[in-house]
């Protein structure tokens, strides 16, 4: 017998004998185990422990103060069929989509735009950063990576979600002000201007009357975000309780 054919056939008989110690493996059944963590020895599983992701406390009533103002909620995550579906449901989102990578999500968002929807990604982990980064607006949360923060527009301070609820009213707010400094200041021009110019205005009480306009336009943005802020102290005392 030639030396090659020898050793080769010595390895494998050491090989067999090497894996002939080892039990069996086993085949366990998948439904018992489904999401579980398993604690085994050479014998056997030992333990299994069955882990459950719960929603942030906030995630309920936030989602449901957006789809009160015309939101639409959507969900792509990189997690398992399973664990998306039960989390969609607890959360009352029937668009959901899993196994999502970087670019997945990315290809989503840009379907969405296309489609002519308004875009807000809201996410923690780096993977999200394109995410962020392609959103009409995006925020991330003060416990995300920092390449998340760094592409969001947003930061949601205390690890709570409610604050995209208070950043839409702040923002309809500032739409209103704008609105209506500018309705103000086209009805004071229209008004005072052609008198100053005709003479029947001295030019001090023009002047006045130009800086008590823009006064009442600085009094009327300071409005903006009060509401919000009264609204927020008895919720932060609550939570503290």
């Amino acid at each position: 017998m030639p030396a090659s054919t020898a050793n080769s056939t010595a390895a494998r008989c050491a090989l067999a004998a090497a894996t002939s110690r080892w039990p069996p493996v086993r085949t366990l059944p998948s439904a018992p185990w489904a999401n579980a963590l398993l604690l085994a020895d050479a014998h056997g599983p030992l333990a299994a422990f069955h882990l459950d992701e719960q929603p942030r406390a906030d995630a309920r009533r936030t989602l449901d103060a957006l789809r009160a103002g015309g939101i639409a909620p959507c969900i792509a995550s990189g997690d398992s069929t399973d664990r998306v579906a039960t989390l969609a449901a607890r959360l009352d989102v029937t668009d959901w989509h899993a196994r999502q990578t970087p670019a997945d999500k990315l290809a989503l968002l840009q379907a969405l735009r296309a489609a002519g929807h308004v875009t807000l990604a809201v996410g923690d982990g780096s993977n999200d950063a394109p995410l962020l980064a392609g959103a009409d607006v995006s925020a991330a949360l003060a416990s995300g990576t920092g390449l998340a923060q760094a592409h969001a527009d947003l930061l949601l301070l205390d690890g709570r979600l409610d604050g995209l609820v208070q950043a839409r009213s702040i923002a309809q707010q500032v739409q209103q002000v704008v609105s209506q400094s500018r309705r103000w200041s086209l009805l004071y021009n229209l008004l005072a201007v052609p008198f100053a110019a005709l003479g029947f205005v001295p030019p001090w009480l023009a002047g006045i009357g130009m800086s008590l306009s823009s006064l009442v336009v600085v009094l009327n943005a300071l409005r903006v975000g009060r509401d919000d802020a009264t609204a927020a102290v008895p919720r932060q005392r609550e939570l503290h309780a």
